[in-house]
């Protein structure tokens, strides 16, 4: 999996996810820190869980990003896109954009990289003025 995570402009950002049979791009609002809920998921993954969540606001909409432990150290992450914000629907009345099967370890290096671009490319005091 690849992720492509880009400053678009005050509050706003783009992220790009893809593997070869899927691509979905994001609009991601500041309504909420996306790449900390993120961040926070793939940890989670990291301490063994058996799911994680992460949820990316648009305005309006929601992609949610629902790993899910598929052996010793798999999961299955798919990413749903709902039409409202906050919504609080179940996943099944999402539609499904991208899925993805990989172990924690990979999900952690992805979410590292990606941290560690923005970090070099625009640094934190940036970032949050962003």
């Amino acid at each position: 999996m690849k992720l492509v995570y880009t400053l678009t402009g005050d509050g706003w950002a783009r992220a790009v996810v893809s593997n070869p049979d899927y691509n979905a791009t994001m609009r991601v609002s500041y309504l909420s820190d996306a790449l900390a809920d993120l961040s926070n998921a793939v940890i989670t993954i990291l301490d063994g869980a058996d799911e994680a969540r992460a949820s990316f606001d648009d305005e309006p909409g929601e992609y949610r990003w629902v790993f899910t432990k598929t052996g010793t150290t798999g999961y299955r992450l798919k990413i749903l896109r709902f039409e409202e914000l906050w919504s609080n629907e179940p996943d099944c009345k999402g539609e499904l954009i991208f899925e993805e099967h990989g172990t924690a370890l990979e999900y952690g290096l992805v979410i590292r990289d990606v941290l560690a671009d923005i970090y070099h490319r625009i640094g934190r005091k940036r970032y949050r003025r962003l």
